[in-house]
């Protein structure tokens, strides 16, 4: 098997190399996916506890992090769903951070409305890009999921 940490509260999420199943481990309990595997796994990465887990790292890691290091951060969501979970949480966590954190993904006629105003039209996209290859903006961390990925000349 190959895992691939998720937190330090031994959340990591691996898939068997024999039959190509993935698997969630917590602690020493094994989730095996079952039949919808996308649709299991979308809503375990997507669960509050995992959410906020999942921020309380991020944030901690940023933290402790921020004076030593300079530079921005990224954040890869596993979907949009996921990325804004992540975004709202975070500025649950840290309503100080609204500048700091944005989600940069492209937008969808089916999205949720108050979806919209987080992730804005393609110019606050271009904006977000030149603002986050700017070292003296606020903005820190991006929370990406279909954009940015590859050819992101930071």
């Amino acid at each position: 098997m190959k895992y691939f940490p998720v937190s330090k509260y031994s959340v990591s999420f691996g898939v068997s190399l024999n039959k190509g199943c993935p698997y969630l481990f917590v602690g020493d309990v094994i989730v095996k996916f079952a039949g919808k595997k996308i649709a299991t796994m979308e809503s375990l990465l997507n669960a509050p506890t995992t959410i906020q887990t999942l921020c309380e790292d991020i944030i901690s890691h940023y933290e402790q992090r921020q004076y030593l290091l300079t530079g921005k951060a990224m954040i890869v969501a596993y979907s949009r769903s996921v990325a804004i979970s992540i975004y709202k949480k975070i500025l649950e966590l840290r309503p100080s951070w609204k500048e700091k954190v944005k989600v940069v993904m492209t937008s969808s006629n089916k999205d949720p409305e108050e979806w919209r105003e987080i992730i804005g039209n393609k110019a606050h996209k271009n904006e977000l890009a030149k603002t986050f290859k700017d070292n003296n903006s606020p903005l820190k961390i991006a929370i990406v999921v279909d954009m940015w990925l590859t050819g992101f000349d930071v």
